[in-house]
């Protein structure tokens, strides 16, 4: 039987709560912060920032020994390039799914592209790159051609 999954975030909350976390190192803790925030305030995203670091940090020191034997071995590093590859898709792969929901009109698409467009020809800080967004998307809202404002 199928379970239907309950949100209390709406769409709206979970792309700027991604947006957020994706400007910070660490974007998945922070999410996770951010969720826990939303849900329960200041408690949740201390546990949510603990719930989601504790595992790996305990695997981290477990492993270690392990891991300095395995970075030695020339298999072992090609296997490491393969695994980064794939990362990369992946990346790709919520890129290309998130921006049909993201990009809804003409001015959302002017946005992104100023946006894509200086990320690699700019020394701009993700923050500032956000600020910059925020800021063309407020003027494109202000001239009635971009989303309305919240």
């Amino acid at each position: 039987a199928a379970r239907a999954i309950h949100t209390s975030l709406s769409e709206s909350q979970f792309f700027q709560g991604a947006s957020m976390a994706q400007s910070l190192p660490g974007s998945i803790f922070n999410f996770a912060a951010y969720v826990g925030a939303m849900q329960q305030g200041g408690g949740g995203a201390i546990a949510a920032h603990i719930g989601i670091l504790a595992p790996g940090c305990i695997l981290a020191f477990a492993l270690l020994p392990v891991w300095l034997q395995l970075r030695e071995q020339r298999w072992f590093r090609s296997a490491l390039r393969g695994v980064t590859a794939s990362g990369v898709g992946l990346l790709a792969s919520a890129c290309l799914t998130t921006f049909g929901a993201c990009i809804q009109k003409g001015s959302d698409f002017v946005v992104f592209l100023v946006s894509a467009l200086l990320i690699p020809f700019t020394d701009l800080p993700a923050p500032a790159m956000l600020v910059l967004g925020a800021c063309l998307g407020a003027i494109l809202s202000k001239m009635r051609l971009g989303q309305p404002m919240y």
